[in-house]
């Protein structure tokens, strides 16, 4: 029967093993406490990134937008003026068509009239030379006034030349130092490690006296009939 010293050194040893175990659970909740608030910081780090990364975009979609307006504005501009450019060929086309047909029936019905009255009229042709070279001096010295087109184009709205340059982007937040979370050293006592039980080696079979074979006997044989 054990003594009360006895019992009340295997209450000891009891609670400096509880004590040393207590110990190491609180050593392991500090580290995955540290771990825990590497995990925050990194949370709130990528946080960050992604709310700068955002501000980024919608700045940049902001001046992109601008500028396809001004884009959509220039590009009524050209079709205005693509537009007036149809329209002015096709009439011009129209008018050259009917101007041709008519000039060329007046260059010879006048042909034909100045050969007959340049055949019957000496005098007055000499004269209608005399004057129309005295016509050109004159004009030469004082030229007419040109008479006024009849096609004027009206001015196609133009916007405004877009001299906006895109915004300049914030540099992303600096990341910090990576923090390597490392276990503290252990304090006090290690907690007991339990040894593996002994094993016992396996029975050895002893060798059995060993037998001698058994001789078969031969067949008995039968005389033979006579």
């Amino acid at each position: 029967m054990p003594s009360a010293q006895d019992v009340l050194d295997a209450i000891n040893q009891t609670k400096a093993a509880v004590i040393n175990d207590t110990t190491v659970i609180g050593q392991k909740l500090d580290t995955l406490t540290a771990a825990v608030n590497a995990v925050d910081a990194d949370v709130k780090l990528t946080q960050q990134v992604l709310l700068w990364g955002f501000e980024q975009l919608i700045t940049l979609g902001q001046y992109t937008n601008q500028a396809l307006s001004q884009n959509d504005k220039q590009n009524d501009t050209m079709i205005c003026i693509l537009e007036q450019i149809a329209v002015n060929t096709c009439g011009i086309w129209n008018e050259a068509h009917i101007q041709t047909h008519l000039e060329k029936g007046i260059d010879a019905s006048t042909q034909k009239l100045a050969r007959l009255y340049a055949a019957t009229h000496g005098d007055a042709a000499v004269t209608f030379a005399r004057e129309e070279e005295l016509l050109r001096r004159i004009e030469k010295c004082c030229p007419p006034e040109e008479p006024q087109p009849v096609c004027v184009e009206k001015p196609c709205p133009v916007p405004p030349p877009f001299n906006q340059s895109p915004p300049a982007t914030q540099p992303p937040p600096q990341i910090g130092v990576i923090i390597q979370i490392q276990s503290p050293p252990a304090t006090g006592t290690p907690p007991p490690q339990a040894t593996p039980p002994a094993t016992q080696p396996p029975p050895q079979a002893t060798p059995s006296a060993a037998q001698p074979p058994r001789q078969a006997a031969p067949p008995a044989t039968r005389p033979p009939r006579k």
